[in-house]
């Protein structure tokens, strides 16, 4: 994954200072940036790439660490082999991204200026934004993508029809018939699947 930062003179002091181990884990350059309580600019640009560090503090499920070795090429022509962590989606889940802000429109820190048709600005205050994020993936793991019940699915194989994930989400899964007395706020459900209330 590629991604470019511009940093303001007086943060890029702090943020420069070292050489980063991980894309999105503790002590990379997103974690930083989180705990200085930044403000994000992105320009003509729909995607949130702090996103993945939030998927890695919260430890989805449909992600895992791997790590990297290879050779990096510095200004000074020295050349250093290094390793590096990068919280990469897993291939066989294929988990698809949702990259529309949309999703963050209840979102307070968020707000997006329009200039024209084909130029706008998106701005992230990372001092509430990391509050209104987490309340997000807490409730709902699956926050970021857009395939959930697919990946939820492919998750459990099984399909049977009471599972529980790591995060006491009761999971229903394809071609059920569940009696229950209520719907709790934490339900997924499969493809085909009847809920019958008491």
């Amino acid at each position: 994954m590629d991604y470019i930062m511009v940093l303001v003179k007086k943060i890029s002091k702090i943020l420069l200072k070292k050489e980063y181990k991980s894309a999105f884990g503790k002590d990379s350059i997103f974690d930083k940036i989180n705990n200085l309580n930044s403000i994000i600019v992105d320009i003509n640009c729909e995607r949130l790439t702090i996103s993945h560090y939030y998927e890695e503090k919260y430890k989805v499920p449909y992600r895992y660490s791997k790590n990297f070795t290879g050779y990096v090429l510095f200004k000074n022509k020295i050349k250093k082999k290094i390793n590096y962590k990068f919280y990469v989606r897993s291939l066989e889940l294929n988990p698809i991204t949702n990259d529309s802000f949309e999703k963050y429109k209840n979102y307070k820190s968020v707000k997006k200026t329009f200039f024209n048709k084909n130029f706008s600005i998106n701005y992230v205050d990372i001092k509430t934004f990391k509050y209104e994020v987490k309340k997000s993936v807490l409730h709902d793991k699956y926050f970021f993508i857009i395939n959930k019940l697919d990946v939820i699915k492919k998750m459990n194989k099984d399909n049977s029809c009471n599972n529980k994930n790591d995060n006491n989400k009761i999971i229903i899964g394809n071609n059920c018939t569940i009696r229950i007395k209520d719907i709790p706020y934490n339900l997924l459900v499969g493809d085909n699947t009847t809920l019958i209330l008491k």
